[in-house]
């Protein structure tokens, strides 16, 4: 079982990002590790639901932003399956 103080160094080392998506997710957490992550979210000022909600917007444009360029090919990949259904 990792050690309270194992938790805190290791989540002193996350970047903001990863330990906000960790705490979008407690139920895996054990008790020891969401205290340990509460302790850090809030030494680094990250606790708050408006802190929270910035980083879910900036999730989701990121996402949308990397599916951009998969939609122009799956809709020439689709097209050209329809060509060919259509000239059997």
């Amino acid at each position: 079982m990792a050690q309270p103080s194992d938790l805190a160094i290791r989540y002193q080392q996350m970047d903001d990002n990863a330990l906000l998506r960790l705490s979008s997710d407690t139920k895996s957490l054990l008790a020891v590790a969401l205290a340990a992550l509460s302790i850090e979210l809030r030494r680094r000022h990250l606790d708050s639901p408006e802190a929270l909600r910035r980083f879910h917007e900036e999730e989701k444009k990121h996402i949308a932003q990397s599916e951009e360029p998969r939609l122009p090919k799956l809709g020439r990949i689709f097209g050209t399956l329809l060509e060919l259904m259509l000239s059997s």
